[in-house]
């Protein structure tokens, strides 16, 4: 069994969120939590449940494989097109 390494993950997701154009707050809010909290799953500070990362990886467009264990790939690099995710780019 592979062990999650939370900064890499906390990268990732810090990585795609910015791609996307999120930020920090406008996630926090999407996924109800705190912007600290987010700051600390971003740093690897915190790890997150399973429903969390659920909606985190909805929110972003990763596959949680990827997002934990860093598997495979990111499904999409842009927020719409014919890879599944169909949340549009957030603006800043």
């Amino acid at each position: 069994m592979k062990t999650i390494q939370y900064k890499d993950m906390g990268a990732r997701i810090r990585a795609q969120r910015e791609r996307l154009g999120y930020t920090r707050e406008q996630l926090a809010e999407k996924l109800d939590v705190s912007t600290k909290f987010c700051s600390d799953i971003e740093l690897g500070i915190k790890g997150i449940s399973i429903q969390t990362l659920a909606k985190l990886s909805d929110l972003l467009c990763l596959r949680t494989d990827y997002n934990s264990l860093r598997r495979r790939a990111a499904r999409t690099h842009r927020r719409t097109g014919n890879d599944g995710c169909t949340h549009p780019k957030v603006s800043a």
